[in-house]
């Protein structure tokens, strides 16, 4: 069956070319991908980066030299390009699309910054800092706090 018809046309009458015989069809799956792209662009990223996570751990040459926020930095700015390169007709931040309620990702503002995006940063980083660590450097990180 054609999955280019419209997905509320359930059933459709088919006739055979001598006329005679009429079949009755049920569409049972359908795939509408202009309302599900942006969700399915987000649980990508979020199953992608923990694949990366995981990787990063068991790959000890790499985790022994490099951070794990710099792989997920890296991850993160690939991903954005692809959304960039492949939502040319969209309003996902070009000049074109000024006003706020055309824009299909939130528009990137201090607030959203230091509000959702750097907490789970600063966490992350304060769970996988060991102890001796932190009391080696807590001159630096009394004087700073």
């Amino acid at each position: 069956m054609n999955m280019s018809h419209d997905y509320n046309e359930v059933i459709e009458h088919i006739a055979e070319s001598d006329g005679a015989e009429e079949h009755l069809s049920v569409r049972l799956i359908g795939w509408r991908w202009e309302e599900v792209k942006y969700n399915l662009t987000v649980m990508g990223f979020v199953l992608v980066s923990g694949l990366a996570k995981l990787g990063f751990h068991r790959a000890h040459f790499l985790s022994s030299k490099v951070p794990e926020s710099c792989l997920l930095i890296l991850l993160g700015a690939v991903f954005g390009v692809l959304i960039y390169a492949f939502s040319n007709h969209e309003c996902s931040g070009h000049l074109s699309c000024m006003g706020e309620s055309q824009l299909v990702f939130p528009k990137f503002t201090s607030d959203l910054f230091f509000l959702y995006l750097l907490p789970p940063i600063i966490l992350e980083a304060a769970y996988c800092l060991h102890n001796k660590h932190f009391f080696d450097n807590i001159r630096a990180i009394l004087f700073f706090a």
